[in-house]
């Protein structure tokens, strides 16, 4: 394994370790606000987010996945997070590596 991809790999797997740290506080992650958060921070919702709200729905609400504790749902929701993004990517490349060849093979 190159030492490039054992460094990203180091990284995420850390990352995923950390996640449940953010149990420790009241205050919810970011980008995960209800509409009652900026009610309650702003004194009003913003238009666009109003809007969009409702359009938006997340895999695992709350982290929960019935009958788990809450850290074990932390846990699970980073490793399917990760584990989607690392398809993304490796999708991103193959495109990019079939269409790189096809280039090589036209000119």
């Amino acid at each position: 394994m190159k030492q490039k991809t054992k460094k990203i790999l180091f990284f995420v797997v850390f990352v995923i370790i950390i996640t449940p740290l953010g149990i420790l506080t009241n205050s919810p992650a970011w980008g995960e606000w209800e509409n009652s958060f900026f009610t309650k921070v702003l004194g009003f919702i913003p238009e666009g987010i109003q809007k969009t709200s409702d359009l938006i729905v997340p895999l695992f609400p709350d982290y929960s996945v019935s009958g788990n504790s809450k850290i074990v749902n932390q846990y699970l929701s980073a490793l399917i997070g990760a584990v989607i993004i690392f398809m993304i990517f490796y999708l991103v490349r193959l495109t990019l590596i079939t269409k790189k060849s096809d280039d090589k093979g036209n000119n």
